[in-house]
């Protein structure tokens, strides 16, 4: 019998399956950490642009508050003008006019009663 001699193939430096594995772990590790910082920082964008937003708003609402009440003031005044140059020998007209105003203002949502009263007695 003929003995066959073994020939003995280079090694080759390819890593294994394990140590690929390990290596696309790791991969995966360090870009799951940078996708999270990220989000992590959209986040806190997006919740300041809300931050900011609301204020807006609030400013915006306070806004349109004042305005409607200065609205409100300018009309009862014109009313009050209107009697007074109607009837200027007759008070009963005005104080009658002045009278509702006031209830109207004290009534209104946006105002107390004694605010009513220190916006006239300041005015």
């Amino acid at each position: 019998m003929k003995r066959h001699k073994t020939i003995k193939l280079p090694r080759r430096n390819t890593p294994t399956a394990a140590r690929r594995s390990a290596a696309s772990a790791a991969s995966l590790k360090k870009e799951n950490a940078l996708l999270t910082r990220e989000l992590r920082r959209a986040l806190e964008q997006q919740a300041a642009i809300s931050h900011k937003l609301n204020d807006t708003l609030e400013q915006q609402t306070a806004t349109s508050r004042e305005l409607t009440e200065a609205l409100e003031q300018q009309t009862a005044t014109s009313e009050v003008l209107g009697i007074i140059s109607s009837s200027p020998t007759d008070l009963e007209p005005v104080f009658k006019t002045i009278l509702a105003n006031a209830t109207l203002s004290a009534a209104s949502p946006t105002r107390s009663p004694r605010e009513c009263c220190r916006r006239t007695k300041t005015g």
